[in-house]
């Protein structure tokens, strides 16, 4: 009897360690996203139905009501059966935000920024690219 009661205890805390852990941020800039950043903090996804996968956000957007970019992490849900890429509800555009760029991930502490530049750099490219293919047609 005392060893099924320790395997219950056992399986109780592996359940209970694995839920998915995300930073957590709200900043007007890159860089308050990014590793070190005050704004950025550890949270526990907390899983509320079996059908559901949970997964880390981070998306860049536009706040059409204040005018500003804005920079959003946190834990997401979804159903099972949904792809965790770009084309998820959460990464859609809606009435207040326009989505410039969307990351989802599914494993531990992934949603951060890496620079405060990484965004602006690929936007300064393409733009360039265009340009330059305009230039040499």
């Amino acid at each position: 009897m005392a060893t099924f009661r320790y395997l219950i205890v056992i399986f109780v805390c592996i359940q209970s360690g694995y839920a998915l852990k995300c930073y957590k941020c709200n900043s007007q800039t890159m860089d308050g996203c990014k590793k070190g950043s005050q704004n950025l903090q550890e949270t526990t996804c907390s899983l509320e139905h079996p059908d559901f996968n949970q997964f880390c956000l981070l998306k860049f957007v536009y706040d059409e009501q204040q005018n500003k970019d804005n920079v959003l992490s946190g834990c997401e849900t979804a159903p099972k059966s949904t792809s965790l890429n770009k084309n998820i509800t959460q990464c859609q555009t809606d009435g207040r935000y326009r989505v410039k760029e969307c990351i989802v991930c599914d494993s531990e502490l992934c949603n951060y920024t890496n620079s405060g530049s990484s965004i602006e750099t690929s936007i300064l490219c393409a733009a360039s690219l265009f340009i330059l293919s305009k230039l040499l047609s």
